[in-house]
């Protein structure tokens, strides 16, 4: 009466509520005017001020799932108003790493950290686990507590309290963390309401943190697909680009051998000439190695075995790193072969391992060399480079390993782009090159490091099984013709006409350029019987090589024809498998190897192995 009557002196109106030993009440005062008194009729809303509470919070708690920017800013504000419901003195989440283990917390506030800096870790790490494992909220008061702990169940060392509340969190496929409230007043405990409300807050975090994953899946999958996009551009871009330097080198070099045979070696011009010379081969190296990189290079296809390859490389390897690094090895045994090219293959492994000493410095470091066999699925392959189009199956890996400086996330983005380099000017494409190879060979890489902590390559091959071999050049039978006659050279760009002509005329042959597939056909139509071999350049404007070796089998069935390009003999031989062709000659190329390949196919017909 005195706390109602003491409110309403203050508040002078007919309705008020009151907080009466924990509970509380609504009141409705009457006066009854003649007499004085004030008439009072209460009721107990206790329950339905708690409930209206409740409501509030859980559609705070819910909102939160939508308009937090993060998952730490969610999970703060689900304990603020967590905290009006129950006691939160010490909250937090904990995230199991199925791969790891262990547990991570990206939420956790405890009072006592604040106060003597002391976290119960053991009690949070075995209960947390203990729920985790059975997939089961659990309330422990004193009872509970003594229970656990004469059953074993938990490790329940280094705790004063024993009331805790932990709920797991779940998808439809896994538990995958556990949400927990702890009280160090032990005066009062969690109820069944308490579980009840952590069960939904449980819910509202898990559905957050499910859906923030996908978010992170998606954007790392948006990213590789960019980065797959940016790497396929670039290959283009590469073989493009060495394309067309090899026709330039073509008129280099060919010219610098002509010039050659005209002088001496021993004068101040022929000195010259084999200083251009020799620089124009390095830069044909260059277009080597870009166009390894675009997946256009020179393959050599045998089945191979890998650790063979690596142990025929293993002295060189030896002498090749640093002398503070030491080497090791563990080669699987019974690996099934690969198809692929044994140069090729070396010289990606040695990439990796002088990369890898690089990165050891001059400090004492350990790289690793392993090989080995495994079923790789859908969810594998994306994982690497150059891997999204792969298809599942078994896959032979080479895996290098250092103990190096490692690299930053940012650094690993670029690692693969020509000529990104960490070292000094002039380096660069080297991983550029091994991409492009691996990529060749129907492979993937995959790429893991952190700084300060190593890098690790694994290369993934195709076993056998998942690829056949090749039959390699495709066999051409004798064809009938003129053993000599006219060689009609058929190229887009002048300087290879004029430098192929100049060859082949020095070397007997007589000779007759076109600057295209139009006027070739035309002059072959018209000559037919003349020419006796027909040197075509593949990639031509208006008509090409395809086209133009099409036309030329019309007009006559066992027209001989050596092919020309910048990109590799075994691509071009993969799109004119089988169709009878005499020979091919890569560009640059020079006297010896064109002249070489004319006479074949004039006096033989047939490709040479």
């Amino acid at each position: 009466r005195e706390t109602v009557m003491g409110a309403y002196k203050r508040e002078r109106t007919g309705r008020l509520e009151a907080n009466v030993s924990d509970r509380t009440y609504s009141f409705v005062l009457a006066p009854v005017l003649e007499s004085g008194y004030v008439n009072i009729y209460g009721q107990d809303v206790s329950e339905l001020k708690q409930s209206e509470v409740l409501q509030s919070v859980l559609f705070r708690i819910s909102e939160s799932l939508n308009d937090a920017a993060d998952l730490k800013e969610m999970l703060d504000t689900i304990r603020t108003d967590l905290g009006r419901l129950l006691d939160t003195t010490n909250f937090y989440v904990a995230l199991y790493d199925r791969e790891a283990g262990t547990y991570t917390f990206p939420c956790h506030y405890d009072e006592q950290d604040e106060i003597d800096d002391v976290t119960p870790m053991e009690l949070k790490r075995s209960l947390t686990d203990y729920v985790r494992r059975t997939g089961r909220p659990l309330l422990v008061d004193e009872e509970v507590h003594a229970v656990l702990q004469e059953e074993g169940e938990v490790d329940l060392v280094g705790t004063d309290s024993p009331i805790w509340l932990g709920v797991p969190l779940r998808t439809r496929q896994e538990v995958f963390g556990v949400v927990a409230v702890q009280r160090y007043d032990q005066a009062s405990v969690y109820t069944e309401k308490h579980l009840e409300i952590m069960t939904f807050v449980s819910g509202t975090i898990a559905a957050a943190i499910e859906r923030m994953r996908a978010q992170e899946e998606r954007r790392e999958l948006e990213e590789q697909m960019r980065h797959a996009q940016k790497l396929e551009s670039l290959g283009v871009l590469a073989g493009g680009i060495a394309h067309d330097f090899n026709n330039l080198l073509t008129g280099i070099l060919g010219n610098a051998d002509l010039a050659l045979m005209s002088t001496t070696s021993d004068t101040a011009v022929g000195k010259s000439l084999k200083e251009i010379k020799k620089s124009a081969e390095r830069a044909a190296d260059l277009s080597k190695q870009m166009l390894a990189y675009s997946g256009r290079g020179n393959f050599v296809i045998e089945p191979i075995d890998l650790n063979d390859v690596v142990a025929e490389m293993s002295n060189l390897l030896e002498v090749s790193i640093s002398k503070k690094a030491t080497l090791r090895c563990d080669l699987s045994s019974g690996l099934p072969p690969v198809t692929g090219d044994p140069t090729q293959v070396r010289q990606v492994i040695m990439n990796l391992i002088t990369n890898a000493s690089d990165a050891i410095g001059d400090e004492d470091g350990v790289i690793s060399l392993s090989t080995g066999v495994g079923e790789c699925t859908q969810a594998d392959l994306a994982q690497c480079y150059a891997g999204s189009e792969l298809a599942e199956g078994t896959y032979v890996y080479v895996e290098v390993s250092d103990t190096g400086c490692g690299m930053s996330e940012e650094t690993l983005t670029k690692i693969f782009d020509p000529f990104f380099t960490t070292k000094f000017t002039g380096r660069g494409l080297g991983l550029a090159a091994a991409l492009g190879i691996i990529r060749g060979h129907k492979g993937g890489i995959h790429v893991q490091s952190r700084e300060g902590r190593g890098t690790t390559f694994r290369i993934l091959f195709p076993a056998d099984e998942a690829r056949p071999v090749p039959d390699g050049k495709p066999a051409v039978q004798s064809t009938a013709g003129a053993s000599d006659g006219t060689v009609l050279l058929v190229d887009d760009e002048e300087t290879v006409r004029l430098v192929g002509a100049s060859m082949l005329e020095q070397s007997g042959f007589k000779v007759v350029t076109a600057s295209d597939g139009n006027e070739a056909v035309e002059y072959f139509r018209d000559h037919q019987d003349e020419v006796g071999c027909v040197l075509l350049d593949l990639t031509m404007p208006r008509m090409d090589g395809r086209e133009t070796f099409d036309e030329l089998r019309r007009i006559r069935e066992d027209v001989r024809v050596v092919l020309s390009s910048g990109y590799s003999e075994q691509e071009v031989y993969g799109q004119f498998a089988g169709e009878g062709i005499a020979g091919f000659v890569q560009k640059p190329y020079l006297m010896d190897s064109l002249v070489s390949e004319v006479q074949h196919a004039m006096t033989d017909g047939t490709v040479p192995h």
